[in-house]
């Protein structure tokens, strides 16, 4: 049986996994050979088809040796979601329903929003989120980090909106941005995130009161003004 053993070439797709002797390059080899062989892939190859190849010298036909005597061949490899030559790694966090290679792990397209690396197993940080940590975070206070995945912030620094501890939008100020600027303000209507003051005065008819304000009850201006 040992013989006939002689030349075989076991390919992964057109990749070389493993090269059993020639009967004429090392007979001693080959007869050692066991009933039972285990054949691991050194460097781990991926693939769709194994094949087992024979490859021949012309002398060894008088031995048989262009048969391939082999009774059973069992295939293993890592289920989805497992890579490394033992499948003992599991896979990063890829996107949508992608799985990674079975050889480095590798995700083949891109990481779910929150995660980067090409592993997809490092979570977003040094103030990015969302898909590859692309996305800044906002103004969370005291300079955290924000939330990787949605990047919200628990506390916003003050003048900037929640959740995202963004600059206050909407003609709105305050330390929470949960105030409205004047509608007496002019121009496009906008204020002072930290004072609500009217950046360009107030609308025809009234003018800033004592605390700068156009409609703070002493904004009206009198006729003949």
């Amino acid at each position: 049986m040992q013989r006939r053993m002689s030349g075989i070439h076991v390919e992964v797709d057109s990749q070389t996994c493993y090269a059993f002797p020639l009967l004429d390059d090392n007979e001693t080899a080959l007869l050692a050979l066991p009933e039972k062989i285990d054949v691991t892939c050194t460097p781990p190859l991926t693939g769709r088809v194994v094949r087992l190849q024979k490859r021949l010298q012309p002398w060894n036909y008088q031995y048989g040796a262009h048969i391939i005597n082999i009774c059973e061949v069992q295939v293993w490899g890592c289920r989805d979601g497992l890579y490394g030559a033992d499948c003992g790694e599991q896979c990063g966090q890829c996107a949508g329903s992608d799985t990674c290679s079975a050889v480095s792990g590798h995700c083949p397209n891109r990481c779910q929003p929150g995660w980067k690396g090409d592993n997809c197993k490092r979570v977003c940080h040094n103030g990015g989120f969302g898909d590859n940590c692309s996305e800044p975070c906002g103004y969370c206070s005291g300079g955290d980090q924000c939330d990787p995945f949605t990047g919200t912030c628990a506390l916003c620094q003050p003048q900037f909106q929640p959740p995202l501890c963004e600059v206050c939008t909407g003609k709105m100020y305050g330390a929470r941005c949960d105030l409205n600027c004047s509608t007496k303000c002019g121009g496009d209507g906008s204020c002072e995130q930290d004072t609500g003051r009217c950046v360009e005065g107030c609308v025809a008819g009234y003018r800033p009161g004592e605390k700068g304000f156009c409609n703070d009850g002493k904004s009206l201006v009198p006729p003949g003004e």
